[in-house]
């Protein structure tokens, strides 16, 4: 009997409960304190439509381009789970993806200049990206639970100058600010790497459609001061795709 009570007395609010309690007020704080990510993930979508639809059908014999193509297909998949992940206030889930994502970009540079049998088993290079791989380090340290400083990724507050609050659920902090821009930077390096992936292997391929579609990326972020287009100069990034 005291077993059926105990059973009934946790099923009021499990834990399972809780978490889905806390991400639904994580979305909605989201949604109402960022709306420009929603309109972002909006961005995104539409380039990835536009980038399956002109490789439906394609086939490719080189080993190299075959590789390309399967970690130009992995990106797209794994993005759309950094954003759920995002948007749930998933921290460390969300970083520890984005580390991959950074190490498949490395990939994609290198095999423009290697043989994919020579990096086979090898980890990718991450030093090939300019300044992606600043966040590697960090990313690193979250997806090993390296240190525990790496893990004040899952959310808490100071209650003193010392003493740190930590949460079971997840919670909304200035890392899942940090992980919406890194979000956005990748996707803007995804871009670039599948330029010339798609003009060797896309009949009738038409780069000024990626060019056109990056500058109006980048405009919105200008015009929403989001972190991934304050350096960027949109104007004279358009004229250098009309040179």
């Amino acid at each position: 009997m005291r077993c059926r009570q105990n059973l009934n007395y946790t099923m009021e609010k499990t834990y399972f409960d809780r978490l889905d309690d806390a991400r639904q007020y994580a979305k909605k704080k989201m949604t109402d304190e960022h709306p420009w990510f929603l309109k972002i993930r909006g961005y995104i979508n539409a380039y990835f439509t536009q980038t399956t639809d002109s490789l439906q059908g394609i086939t490719v014999a080189d080993t190299n381009l075959q590789y390309q193509l399967l970690l130009l297909i992995s990106f797209m998949r794994t993005h759309y789970v950094v954003y759920e992940l995002i948007f749930l206030c998933s921290n460390v889930e969300a970083a520890t993806l984005a580390r991959k994502q950074i190490e498949l970009l490395s990939r994609i540079k290198e095999l423009k200049h290697r043989n994919a049998d020579e990096l086979k088993k090898k980890v990718p290079n991450v030093r090939c990206l300019e300044y992606l791989k600043r966040e590697y380090g960090l990313l690193s340290e979250i997806a090993h639970s390296s240190s525990c400083d790496s893990l004040d990724f899952l959310g808490y507050n100071m209650d003193d100058d010392i003493h740190k609050r930590f949460y079971a659920q997840p919670t909304y902090t200035a890392d899942t600010e940090e992980l919406m821009f890194l979000w956005s930077e990748l996707f803007i390096e995804f871009i670039l790497s599948s330029i010339s992936i798609k003009e060797t292997i896309v009949p009738q391929y038409n780069i000024m459609w990626d060019m056109e579609f990056l500058c109006r990326f980048l405009s919105f972020g200008k015009e929403n001061n989001v972190r991934y287009a304050r350096s960027i100069d949109v104007e004279q990034f358009r004229s250098m795709i009309r040179q």
